[in-house]
């Protein structure tokens, strides 16, 4: 029987990713003088099971814009998770090769 993967479980790849690229992750926005404001270049996942799953996106500035910067499908979290280690593989080889 399969495993089976869900929103935490992508929520912790999407983390795993972030930490692999330097990025904060999560809790992208704060109280500050009463008023909310975004942490431009953090990442969150934005997950909605009714409409395919979880996408990762990034705050691109302080009214809160995003972007989604590996891509706007939507993954259902196994697959999800499947493509972030996918990501972070590489990552590793790419690190590897910088130092030979």
């Amino acid at each position: 029987m399969a495993e089976r993967y869900t929103r935490k479980d992508a929520e912790l790849c999407a983390k795993h990713l972030a930490e692999a690229l330097g990025k904060s992750f999560g809790n992208c926005w704060k109280m500050e003088d009463g008023k909310l404001k975004s942490e431009i270049g953090c990442w969150d996942l934005d997950f909605n099971a009714l409409y395919g799953g979880g996408v990762i996106f990034e705050i691109m500035n302080e009214a809160g814009g995003i972007d989604h910067p590996v891509g706007s499908g939507r993954l259902k979290p196994s697959e999800f998770c499947q493509a972030v280690s996918m990501a972070i593989d590489a990552i590793g080889i790419s690190k590897k090769e910088r130092k030979q």
